[in-house]
């Protein structure tokens, strides 16, 4: 999400230049749209997802980013959540977001 956020944050500061024209909105638009269809093959270079790829680690199942642990293998109990799954794969919420 924060991937996302910067490159819509750079359109605007863009857009909202005084250097900026009417024929240089098409360019950044679609600039701005190749951006997002590039965010669902890899991560912004530089950006907030990469940097968690670099710093997290794993351990037995667990994630710790810094010595600190992100996940437990327990998150909810069972009785109360049979149709919500807590497993789903970080790829699909990118590419909701994304989309």
């Amino acid at each position: 999400m924060a991937d996302v956020l910067f490159v819509f944050g750079r359109f605007q500061k863009r857009l909202q230049s005084d250097k900026t024209t009417l024929i240089d909105m098409h360019v950044a638009v679609t600039h701005v749209q190749s951006a997002l269809v590039a965010l669902k093959q890899k991560p912004l270079l530089g950006g907030w997802q990469e940097t968690f790829q670099e710093s997290a680690t794993e351990t037995d199942g667990d994630l710790f980013l810094k010595g600190i642990q992100l996940s437990a293998a327990t998150k909810r109990r069972e009785q109360y959540h049979l149709f919500v799954t807590d497993k789903r794969s970080s790829a699909a919420v990118c590419n909701e977001i994304i989309e």
